[in-house]
């Protein structure tokens, strides 16, 4: 009892919300930290550490150890984190004579940065500063607030604030955040556009990092570093070690991917590493960038054939812009290697539908596909033009024997067309899929709607173009004598001359040869003779049409 009471007695001399004592100070202090603090830092981590984890890592450009927050993924957490800055509240409102009120201000400053309030953030971390000038949290802040910066696009006031750590002794900063503070400044050097100095700060602290992501970020970021330095061996040796940390799918799919571009073709074993990785399941959303890759090492050792292969596998799935690049790169072959100018303005045309508006290599590859259509509608004129020049200048009995032969050389290929087709329709499913309720390509998101995934409404548009042309937005489209319908301010007669000329001229093709009968292909000779140019006017227009495509050609 003389215990109790004694503890009693404690108690209502620390519980005082204003009292100053040894025993009140001591009281809130403890209450503070077991109470309310813990918990909230053990959430604010929580959520840091979620956050760091489902962040991607960039597929071009430099990664960065501690990635700039995405409002889009931190919200997730945004729950844990109002609980841990409601519990710091707490604290500075009823145990502000406690030895927590700085770090809970410290926290709450924290969890604003991850929320992307910025200024709410840097109000807290000022006020710190400000009243408690002794507190052995400064250096702490001084981090937060760099990293806040380069939030803000500020990589200079983050070089300031972390250069102030660096002017610390080791009994002021924990060894931990010592090693945080030198890969921030890293990443700060890096937005400043001097990478160079940035590698002394990643080779002291990158094994130093207190997570694995972390450590294996901070390796791969050094190993990128290299490679800018032209240190092929270093850069291996950076980008191995993420491959043993193994930290994420994303991640250790890329170390693979720059370990094979530095061993190139002269390593085998990183081949053949490449290619099981394609096969398994894990890596399937990487198949793309798997293939690109292999088509790559294939291009070093000027093994084009090979490189096609991969560069086709790498265009047929995926959703990243390595698919896109995959179509360019096939497409540069073709042209530079096989001289196949229409395979390559195949290419060039998935590629430009493919790629990402923002990607850099957008403009170009648009540009290119511009080029080759051109290039392509120029050499169909010239070919077209002379062909009609030629036919003109034959003997009737000439024109007649070559008129036949192309009619018979022209059903039998449009016979063969129609059996393939048949064929691959045969060989698929019976029960075709409806596109309307099929997954997004290459996502491990599930399923999605077909008209919110951009990359399948522009393939079902290349599709519908390569079977049924460039049509104009109308009703009717499937119609084949266009020419028919008349127009609501023409006249009946000259709709029915325009109907009768449409019937005369318009070449309608069998594709069955059996169709051939002596009828058909007299219909068939005196529609074709009505392309050809007869009186020297019309062979004149051609001839300067001609002249003027192969000009521009």
């Amino acid at each position: 009892m003389r215990y109790g009471g004694l503890l009693l007695v404690l108690l209502l001399l620390g519980c005082g919300a204003e009292r100053q004592n040894f025993v009140a100070r001591n009281y809130h202090t403890f209450v503070s930290y077991f109470n309310g603090y813990y918990h909230a830092d053990k959430r604010f981590r929580t959520a840091q550490a979620e956050i760091e984890l489902k962040t991607p890592d960039p597929t071009d450009g430099y990664v960065r150890v501690f990635p700039l927050v995405d409002p889009a993924i931190a919200r997730e957490q945004y729950g844990r984190l109002e609980e841990a800055t409601k519990k710091c509240e707490v604290i500075i409102f009823r145990h502000k004579n406690g030895r927590y009120v700085d770090d809970c201000r410290t926290l709450i400053g924290q969890c604003w940065v991850l929320r992307s309030n910025l200024p709410n953030a840097e109000q807290n971390f000022s006020y710190v500063l400000s009243a408690f000038p002794k507190t052995p949290l400064r250096p702490k802040v001084y981090w937060w607030e760099a990293y806040a910066a380069l939030h803000d696009n500020n990589p200079y006031r983050a070089e300031t604030r972390l250069t102030e750590i660096l002017k610390m002794s080791e009994k002021e900063v924990p060894k931990k955040l010592q090693a945080q503070a030198d890969v921030l400044l890293a990443q700060a050097l890096i937005d400043k556009g001097e990478p160079t100095l940035a590698i002394k700060f990643l080779e002291r602290s990158a094994s130093k990092q207190d997570s694995r992501i972390r450590r294996a970020r901070a390796y791969y970021l050094l190993g990128q570093l290299y490679l800018d330095q032209n240190k092929s061996d270093a850069a291996f040796q950076a980008f191995q070690r993420v491959v043993r940390l193994n930290p994420t799918n994303q991640l250790t799919f890329q170390a693979q991917l720059q370990k094979s571009l530095l061993a190139g073709s002269q390593d085998p074993r990183l081949i053949r590493r490449l290619e099981r990785m394609a096969q398994q399941t894990r890596y399937e959303d990487y198949r793309d960038q798997i293939y690109y890759r292999l088509g790559h090492i294939a291009l070093e050792g000027k093994n084009y054939e090979a490189a096609l292969a991969y560069f086709k596998k790498a265009g047929s799935t995926g959703n990243s812009p390595a698919r896109a690049l995959a179509h360019y790169e096939a497409g540069n072959i073709y042209f530079m290697q096989y001289q196949d100018l229409s395979s390559a303005q195949k290419h060039y045309d998935s590629a430009a539908t493919l790629i990402p508006e923002k990607h850099p290599r957008a403009p170009e590859i648009k540009a290119l596909q511009s080029r080759f259509q051109e290039y392509g509608r120029l050499r169909t004129e010239v070919r077209l033009y002379d062909s009609l020049l030629t036919l003109s200048s034959l003997s009737p009995e000439e024109l007649d024997r070559a008129l036949e032969a192309y009619i018979q050389s022209e059903v039998s290929r449009r016979a063969t067309e129609k059996a393939r087709q048949q064929a691959q329709t045969q060989g698929a499913s019976t029960t075709p899929t409806n596109p309307f309720f099929q997954q997004t390509l290459g996502s491990s998101a599930g399923g999605g709607f077909y008209f919110d995934n951009p990359m399948l409404v522009s393939q079902g548009k290349q599709e519908f173009k390569r079977l049924w042309g460039d049509r104009p937005d109308e009703d009717h489209w499937r119609r084949r004598q266009k020419t028919t319908v008349a127009t609501a301010s023409a006249p009946s007669g000259e709709t029915q001359k325009s109907a009768t000329e449409s019937d005369t001229t318009k070449v309608v093709w069998p594709d069955d040869p059996a169709a051939l009968t002596p009828q058909k292909v007299a219909q068939l000779k005196r529609q074709l003779r009505t392309r050809i140019p007869q009186s020297s006017t019309q062979k004149r227009a051609l001839e300067d049409s001609l002249i003027t495509s192969a000009l521009l050609l």
